[in-house]
């Protein structure tokens, strides 16, 4: 557990503290939080600034950003983690038998696919 308040607003003031928060605790080394069960030194980050960067209010998602200094390539990576969250709500729902689940997830997996990538009926 975390110790601390839930963030009041989303705004650039909130963004730089959830950035700061981010940094510091990707600053433990990556053969050590492997060891406490982090996925992989490389994706940890990148999943972590998924919602913060791709779902987040666009104030707050830049100073999430700024306030990291994530690379346009751990930006880049983020999205693709955003992308897939919407699955784990699909595939929760199969697994639990219920559809009410796997159609939200689909509603959120079709809502963050790509501009021109999904044609409707």
């Amino acid at each position: 557990m975390v110790a601390g308040e839930p963030l009041a607003a989303f705004d650039a003031a909130g963004g730089r503290t959830l950035g700061a928060f981010l940094r510091a605790l990707h600053a433990t080394g990556p053969a050590q939080a492997v060891r406490h069960g982090a996925p992989s030194a490389r994706e940890a980050p990148a999943l972590d600034l998924a919602w913060a960067l791709h779902g987040a209010p666009p104030v707050f998602a830049r100073a999430v950003a700024a306030e990291y200094g994530a690379a346009p390539d751990l930006v880049e990576r983020a999205l693709l983690w955003h992308r897939l969250g919407p699955w784990h709500e699909v595939t929760y729902g199969l697994d639990t038998g219920g559809p009410d689940t796997v159609r939200s997830g689909l509603e959120g997996v079709l809502a963050r696919l790509p501009a021109g990538t999904c044609e409707t009926a």
